[in-house]
């Protein structure tokens, strides 16, 4: 066994390189060790995790393409594994707690040994005082198996940027379903905490909320907001689909984005439309006076071929001539796009 201050970074297979720039951006000298899949790698940090941790969540721009991070702080030969005693710390009693295991290659033997090791470290948590928690841990105790080698820490559910294993989000379809991009708005309300009467202003303490959706069709945005209990007004040249006509609180303007009629202002704005991501940007400045005070917007910025990180700094730069930037994360649902969230106004910039 040997302990070093080692992380394991996960990103999207396509962002494993912005992702690790993004490391280095906030801890210069960071250097990669060893690639574990083509999601995954192991990271020295010439820092602690936890400081890691604080200053990724500072900075909404800074974890863009990280999708999720615990510490390494225990490495070991698979088969001399001890079940976690000599790296189980941190927490307090009482604390609710998950272990997340993955393994890599994806071997049925493997997996085996991976239950047995999973099932240890439950069983040490609980004996200590922890609470099971699969679905809210406050603790996670991350496992890393590839091929020989084990990898493994313990680490607040907040500093590993995503609660989920992996950073992977699931959802089920349910008998309403109507297409893959509910997903991603489901998991952007989640990640980012757009809750109603928490964050989307004092507009949110109203029974219904408006919401204006751009580029709709067929509607899966429009219907997980629905759901939520906005009334919807969705924009797109293109039929929505049949399941959403006859539900209250839906009106579609069956038009584009960029000849919205003038008049009303929304509690929220949400863009998925397929464009370029630098003119889906100037689609939402055109609209940001559509916004009440303080009201939020979520978009996703389609990516082009090469250099992801810069492109998305450089359309981050752009929103905030109208918008401040709350968070930018290319999260699980997405593919090659970026979910951002936003608020409007801007901030105001003073001279000193």
């Amino acid at each position: 066994m040997r302990v070093a201050e080692k992380i394991i970074v996960t990103a999207q297979r396509d962002a494993a390189d912005a992702a690790f720039a993004e490391i280095q951006s906030i801890a210069p000298g960071a250097k990669p060790v060893k690639f574990l899949s083509p999601e995954a790698r192991l990271i020295s940090l010439p820092c602690g995790f936890p400081a890691l941790a604080e200053k990724l969540r500072a900075a909404p721009k800074a974890a863009i393409f990280i999708r999720h991070i615990f510490p390494a702080a225990y490495i070991s030969a698979l088969r001399e594994a001890d079940r976690g005693a000599a790296w189980l710390n941190g927490g307090s009693a009482g604390a609710a707690f998950s272990v997340q295991m993955r393994v890599e290659p994806r071997d049925g033997a493997l997996y085996a040994r991976a239950a047995e090791i999973l099932r240890g470290t439950e069983e040490t948590l609980t004996a200590r005082g922890f609470v099971k928690d699969d679905k809210n841990p406050e603790w996670v105790a991350s496992l890393f198996i590839h091929g020989e080698d084990l990898y493994a820490g313990v680490s607040a559910c907040a500093d590993n940027l995503s609660k989920w294993n992996g950073g992977e989000m699931r959802f089920k379809k349910d008998a309403d379903f109507i297409s893959r991009a509910e997903f991603k708005l489901l998991e952007a309300f989640e990640v980012f905490g757009i809750a109603r009467g928490s964050v989307l202003s004092e507009n949110a303490r109203q029974a219904a909320l408006s919401a204006l959706d751009l580029g709709a069709a067929p509607g899966g945005w429009t219907k997980a907001l629905l759901e939520r209990g906005y009334r919807v007004t969705a924009v797109d040249p293109a039929e929505m689909h049949e399941r959403l006509k006859e539900r209250e609180n839906f009106t579609h303007l069956k038009d584009i984005a960029q000849r919205l009629p003038a008049g009303g202002q929304y509690d929220l704005i949400v863009n998925d439309m397929r464009m370029d991501m630098f003119d889906s940007c100037r689609v939402m400045l055109d609209t940001a006076e559509r916004l009440k005070p303080n009201g939020q917007a979520v978009i996703t910025l389609k990516l082009s071929p090469g250099g992801w990180r810069k492109k998305t700094l450089r359309a981050l730069e752009l929103l905030e001539k109208k918008y401040r930037v709350l968070g930018a994360r290319q999260l699980f649902h997405n593919r090659e796009e970026v979910t951002v969230w936003l608020a409007h106004p801007p901030l105001q910039h003073h001279n000193a």
